[in-house]
């Protein structure tokens, strides 16, 4: 068993963190918010994937107590 970090494909990750796949394109796009990815070769059409711990982290980010609790 490996003990890497696993990766996810956009519609993967888009489902792992709860939006729709074209909603994490328009995350990648405009860089808002920043999940970072991998780009696994150059060109406009080249696969990406995300690391868990990197989706795990966005969800962190997101976490609230309380509805007027404001972001850090």
């Amino acid at each position: 068993m490996s003990d890497r970090d696993p990766l996810y494909d956009t519609p993967g990750a888009a489902e792992y963190i709860g939006v729709s796949p074209p909603t994490m394109e328009r995350y990648r796009s405009t860089g808002i918010p920043c999940i970072e990815y991998i780009k696994l070769h150059d060109g406009p059409r080249a696969p990406v994937r995300y690391r868990k711990s990197v989706l795990d982290a966005y969800l962190e980010s997101r976490t609230r107590r309380s509805t007027s609790e404001r972001k850090p």
